[in-house]
């Protein structure tokens, strides 16, 4: 309708805009060399479109507010686009108000594009007189109004419809979150386990904008079209969000400002009143519009200051009056630095020239942010409230307490702290399991609220996730609700497939928990169920003792990945309270299938089990030997009252260590570290582990100790089937096993 059109006035502006924008992607791309010019110049239309668009709610001033709409790169390629887009508004706010802009704290200047792709240790004389910032290849939250690191194989995407999912059960009125994705980002199959569980938990204040230029790295055609089959899948965007459940638009014309306008308009208007679905706007785009047009755009783009370059830059320099420099020669990085900031100024000017532009958009900008003012976003009466958890280690509550005697599973006593932190905290905790909801006792997180069972329309307190054998897709998920600051996100599955599958989600995670140093953020859980060996009736391909191994490799970095590894039920309410108190960004338990007796610690001389919160305990001192002992996982762990008794009988002198997390030992100050297990020690040490011996290295500093260790693969093959006791003794790491291994290896030190 023609009301609902631009005004021919307005459309100019629109028009003159995206020139604007591409000349900043492509001369970014010309003085770098490096970055996707081609979709971020197919995207930018839409962009720039929901950027004005009168139903958007955003405060340029401050792009990070909790109640903001939010625009998110889930095809992190495009975040030259991105860097661009944010240029260009941030300069027009400095050029219609100086004041206002120097009050902005988290921005991004023209100085700042300097930086693309430049590393923190790069030192130029232009990016250290300016301050530049350095901007990373894909967006992390270092950059304004970026809530989660994205790109790594549809990973954003599903962080960002967690992130929409936590602000919808947050606020009453939630911001509207908008994710910007191609053709080629929808491929993987993460993504489309995720298009299912934005469907499954009704987030109907999200809406992806399918960029579909039909161009990726390697394709001319990845999606079948009305001319050809594709290359990589038979479908077409708008089909799989039909598929899914999604309220779809399909843009026929995604070049054509007047047609964006409508769908996004119509989207607002109609499809996000109804409450009931997320939304999919899917344009008819061509890749690298006006500059290298088509695939080869993707990576790549003109050689610097070529002609090609310079003749795709003359459609700005006709509109705006102004010309581009040449670098010259010889260039050298100084030059080409200098010349790439000559050039931003020269973009600068031609804005400066055009006073009907900057009021249009700078005026677009201020409504935006009067209407996110008004809309005064609130949360829910009964929210959530994660600064309510209060952790005394040594005190857990008496419905988290097992007696001695009792036969209790580590997975339930891990779902039952849960449940008091979600209680605890009004609700704290959404989890999803990978239809193993039961079977790793995440049921147990969600008892009270409402009904149990999934989260529903008919159920909306509950806090389960409804997914399907979704371990990555549903990982993804969780870290956006996390990313959110509002809830913990808790996935569940076998520690087979839940560390594996969940790895990458986690660590772009921890690149966004880095980014925003901490704050504003929550750490996730991702446990690990069914873990080891004791899993025996499954077989070796659900029983691996190898994940372990995935999150060592965090231990050298200042954030906080930590691993909790109990062997007794009573040990998990300590260390899930010490790994709290110490504000991680991840959060891994280990924990076992079968039930075991609680043993009365007390009685056999064990310590007490809030020690395990120093995250390695004796549990046995020798009284003259430096032979040491020790142990992880809880395959071997339960078997410690048994071992230690037929030492004690066999009057074997050893020492004795329990690790129940590696990582909260190594918090512990130096001096305490080394008054619990010390060098020396170290230096006359074995191991007894449930996990692969490549975990236990760091305390085993000789090549004797590591022979006379006893480990899963310590026979070279993969472990059969059968039950948990029989799989121990194939393995070795059977009672009997255990008390030759450990006296063969104190006669030998």
């Amino acid at each position: 309708k023609e009301k609902e059109k631009y005004s021919e006035q307005d459309l100019q502006m629109m028009e003159r805009l995206f020139i604007a924008y591409r000349a900043i992607v492509i001369t970014l791309f010309n003085f770098v060399q490096s970055g996707h010019p081609g979709g971020s110049i197919s995207a930018g239309k839409i962009i720039l479109n929901l950027l004005f668009n009168k139903n958007t709610k955003m405060d340029i001033t401050n792009l990070n507010r909790s109640d903001s709409d939010i625009i998110g790169m889930a095809a992190g390629h495009k975040a030259l686009g991105m860097y661009s887009y944010l240029g260009l508004l941030f300069e027009i706010v400095k050029l219609k108000d100086k004041k206002l802009y120097s009050s902005i704290k988290h921005k991004m200047r023209f100085e700042d594009l300097l930086g693309f792709r430049k590393n923190p240790a790069t030192i130029s004389p232009l990016m250290k007189k300016f301050n530049s910032k350095r901007l990373d290849g894909h967006p992390t939250p270092e950059t304004p109004g970026v809530v989660v690191a994205t790109g790594a194989s549809g990973v954003g995407f599903g962080a960002l419809g967690g992130y929409a999912f936590a602000k919808k059960e947050y606020f009453e009125e939630p911001p509207v979150i908008n994710i910007i994705e191609g053709e080629g980002g929808m491929t993987p199959g993460r993504v489309h386990e995720n298009l299912a569980h934005f469907w499954a938990t009704s987030i109907w204040n999200l809406i992806i904008h399918v960029d579909w230029n039909n161009a990726s790295i390697d394709a001319d055609n990845v999606c079948s079209d009305e001319n050809r089959a594709g290359q990589y899948v038979n479908w077409k965007p708008y089909e799989l969000g039909l598929l899914h459940g999604h309220n779809v638009l399909y843009v026929e014309n995604g070049s054509d400002n007047n047609y964006i306008k409508v769908a996004q308009d119509y989207t607002f208007t109609h499809f996000i009143p109804q409450k009931k679905a997320p939304n999919m706007l899917v344009y008819r785009t061509l890749k690298g519009e006006g500059y290298w047009e088509g695939r080869k755009s993707h990576g790549a783009g003109y050689k610097m200051d070529s002609d090609e370059y310079f003749n795709a830059q003359k459609i700005f320099e006709t509109t705006f009056n102004v010309k581009f420099i040449k670098t010259p020669s010889p260039v050298t990085p100084e030059t080409k630095e200098e010349y790439f900031y000559k050039n931003l100024i020269i973009i600068e000017e031609g804005l400066r020239n055009d006073e009907k532009l900057l009021d249009f958009s700078f005026n677009g900008l201020m409504a935006s942010r009067d209407r996110l003012n008004s809309s005064n976003r609130q949360p829910k009466k009964e929210h959530s409230d994660l600064s309510a958890l209060k952790l005394d280690i040594k005190k857990p509550p008496e419905e988290i307490w097992n007696k001695p005697g009792s036969s209790v599973t580590l997975r339930g006593a891990l779902g039952r702290t849960l449940h008091y932190f979600n209680k605890t905290t009004n609700g704290g905790l959404y989890g999803f399991a990978a239809d193993l909801v039961g079977s790793t006792n995440l049921n147990l997180m969600c008892d009270d609220f409402q009904k149990k069972g999934f989260l529903s329309a008919e159920n909306p307190y509950a806090k389960i996730i409804p997914t399907g054998i979704t371990e990555d897709g549903g990982s993804s998920l969780i870290t956006g609700i996390s990313a959110s600051g509002h809830y913990i996100g808790v996935g569940s599955s076998y520690a087979t497939f839940m560390s594996p599958m969940g790895f990458t989600a986690a660590r772009l995670f921890c690149i966004a928990y880095q980014a925003k140093h901490g704050k504003d953020i929550s750490p996730m859980i991702l446990i690990n169920a069914h873990a080891g060996l004791k899993t025996g009736e499954d077989g070796p391909t659900h029983a691996c003792p190898l994940t372990l191994s995935f999150w060592k490799g965090f231990s050298k970095l200042h954030l906080k990945v930590i691993t909790l590894t109990p062997w007794d039920a009573n040990e998990i309410w300590p260390l899930m309270s010490a790994a709290l108190k110490n504000n991680p960004a991840v959060i891994l338990p280990y924990v076992t299938r079968p039930a075991e007796v609680i043993i009365d610690r007390e009685k056999i001389g064990f310590p007490d089990a809030s020690k395990s919160a120093d995250g390695i305990y004796c549990v046995r001192r020798a009284k003259k030997s430096k032979a040491t002992v020790i142990y992880q996982g809880a395959e071997v762990g339960v078997e410690l009252p048994k071992v230690v008794s037929e030492l004690d009988k066999a009057k074997v002198d050893a020492n004795i260590f329990y690790i129940s997390s590696s990582e909260l030992f190594s918090y512990l100050p130096k001096k305490k570290q080394e008054e619990i297990l010390s060098e020396e020690l170290k230096r006359n040490a074995m191991a007894v582990t449930g996990f692969t011996i490549d975990t236990m290295y760091e305390y085993l500093l000789t090549s004797k100790g590591r022979d006379f260790s006893l480990h899963p693969f310590k026979k070279g093959i993969f472990l059969g089937s059968g039950p948990g006791g029989e799989v121990l003794k194939q393995a070795g790491l059977d009672v009997k096993s255990q008390v030759t291994a450990i006296k063969e290896f104190v006669k030998n030190i």
